[in-house]
């Protein structure tokens, strides 16, 4: 998470005006659901994030990504936690 100082506009790569505009879309587009819960919020958020970095690809392209991208396992498993596992197939 970035801060931007009070009285600045910029914080290296970060912009208030970036900022107010992701998340006046984001209001927008979540204000469509009538609400959600904070459970699923973060759900919500990755559906955000999936159609703004699609948005610019055609339908079928779109189709094809949610389809390999929603059957695709991801995990957060870092390489020193596989030194320390254990074998599950003895």
């Amino acid at each position: 998470m970035q801060q931007i100082k009070r009285g600045n506009h910029k914080e290296g790569i970060y912009h208030i005006q970036h900022i107010n505009a992701f998340h006046s879309k984001l209001n927008k587009w979540m204000d469509s659901f009538n609400g959600v819960a904070t459970k699923y919020l973060a759900n919500y958020i990755y559906w955000f994030k999936w159609l703004e970095v699609f948005n610019t690809e055609k339908d079928t392209v779109k189709s094809k990504n949610l389809l390999v991208q929603s059957h695709t396992c991801h995990s957060d498993t870092k390489l020193k936690d596989f030194r320390f596992r254990e074998a599950i197939y003895i």
